[in-house]
């Protein structure tokens, strides 16, 4: 049976709802019901389906309405799009449009994780304003762009998602229609949609990381941290945190429970691990230069992306807090409260930390290694203010608890807005100093949830300016 394709959009125009298999509309209460509304312009979608029909030779198409005509619509609906999907085996998802805002991303990425799981296959565009856009920014997704070409081509940045560029300008002469679309990236994302029918007509069973492999070879150098995780199984001891994984944990023998995971995550140095068809986090370095059918990330794939790093796309100057913590301090706890009081009042905090393991807890990896010398901290700091731009981000947090001289030499180079220093003597002291010597101190008995709300609260103040 040839695989079925879902264009996820505003809807196909009445004129060509003959050539559907089927065609539904979710509602604002989330049900699904057929789509009876009367699309009579080349609106979104039709022109998605369109140009997808001119690569299929085979017609195997839904159209899923979830937007409205102004490609405005609900996340919540996305869901019970993707469910009816599933059980109407339809494998292949046309997304061509997504979110750049920084709120949206954590629900858009447990969604696509959980159905892409179920044997989903997203290809999505990124938003033609060129940031970070969500799904198109995930591993379980392809990615796409236009651009001046006339196939497809890989064409990688990490900092958006982006693993494809595609023609999005095509001719189109169906049932007595003859137009030529704009140059869009939702329109390019119908012809990776071709591509990946034709590699699954021939390979029923491939899943996301095998069509990935296929179309970009080395795809897991496009990963900066493992962002597809559902379920994971942890080999060895994790590093004693009160911080919560964005992800569930699978425990018990792993034979009983291995179809419930995606992704083992390995501490220590276990080999009999590596092959198990599973996706890999590997925290130890004899892994690397190995090739995986699945997903993968390692410290050194971040290690080689800054090295070999190159674009120049500096936005405009957003602040960098450095924070030296004393070792007694849950510094993933201490970053993750951090983070979300930045995002409960709507700031973008980029937040990192030189300790691989951050990774598990929705905080980005900084190797060490790149802030040793002034060439080394002058190329780490291209890359987060790349990284910065393309994401919107208000602010960049850089934490450690463990590498303080390496921290310190840092600050020395990059010379950051804000410098934090968090040591214990009878009691926690807080010093901040701005880079125009403004400073303060407090004490605390303790690093809790409170005391992080008022070093936020100081924060804020001494970045603003405020008295």
């Amino acid at each position: 049976m040839n695989p079925k394709i879902a264009v996820i959009d505003n809807g196909v125009s009445s004129a060509f709802k003959q050539f559907l298999t089927a065609n539904i509309y979710i509602d604002e209460e989330c049900n699904v019901k057929e789509d009876d509304y009367c699309q009579s312009s080349f609106n979104h979608g039709t022109n998605c389906f369109l140009i997808a029909n001119k690569y299929v030779k085979d017609k195997s198409f839904v159209s899923v309405r979830i937007l409205n005509n102004d490609g405005t619509g609900t996340l919540k609906k996305l869901p019970t799009a993707l469910e009816w999907c599933c059980k109407n085996d339809i494998k292949i998802i046309n997304l061509s449009f997504g979110s750049t805002h920084f709120q949206d991303k954590y629900y858009i990425r447990s969604v696509i994780n959980h159905y892409s799981n179920k044997g989903l296959i997203f290809i999505s565009a990124n938003a033609n304003i060129g940031y970070t856009t969500y799904p198109a920014l995930f591993s379980n997704v392809i990615g796409v762009q236009n651009g001046n070409v006339n196939d497809i081509t890989v064409n990688m940045n990490i900092h958006t998602g982006v693993e494809i560029t595609a023609p999005s300008e095509h001719n189109i002469c169906f049932n007595e229609c003859n137009f030529k679309t704009t140059a869009s990236n939702s329109y390019a994302v119908p012809v990776v949609t071709a591509e990946v029918y034709n590699i699954l007509k021939l390979n029923p069973n491939y899943k996301i990381h095998d069509i990935k492999k296929l179309l970009l070879s080395d795809y897991y150098k496009n990963i900066t941290s493992p962002d597809w995780i559902e379920t994971a199984y942890i080999v060895g001891k994790r590093k004693p945190t009160n911080a919560k994984p964005y992800f569930k944990i699978a425990e018990g023998d792993y034979n009983e429970i291995k179809n419930n995971i995606d992704t083992i995550i390995l501490l220590n140095h276990d080999k009999k691990y590596m092959y198990k068809r599973k996706n890999i986090i590997s925290f130890y370095h004899e892994s690397f230069n190995k090739e995986y059918t699945n997903f993968f990330w390692c410290p050194e794939l971040k290690e080689k992306q800054i090295k070999d790093y190159k674009e120049n796309k500096l936005g405009e100057e957003i602040p960098i807090i450095v924070i030296s913590l004393d070792k007694k301090i849950d510094e993933f706890f201490f970053l993750q409260q951090l983070k979300s009081m930045f995002y409960n009042e709507c700031f973008n905090a980029l937040t990192a930390s030189l300790n691989a393991e951050s990774v598990l807890y929705d905080l980005d990896y900084i190797p060490e290694k790149f802030l040793f010398n002034a060439n080394d901290a002058e190329k780490l700091f291209l890359f987060l203010n790349n990284e910065a731009y393309y994401k919107m981000a208000d602010v960049i947090i850089i934490s450690s608890n463990e590498f303080i001289d390496s921290i310190n030499a840092f600050s020395e180079f990059i010379k950051p807005q804000l410098k934090i220093n968090i040591y214990k003597n009878d009691s926690f002291n807080v010093s901040m100093v701005d880079d125009e010597d403004s400073s303060t101190i407090e004490f605390y008995k303790s690093i809790d949830k409170l005391a992080i709300k008022n070093i936020f609260k100081d924060i804020k103040k001494l970045l603003s300016g405020e008295d």
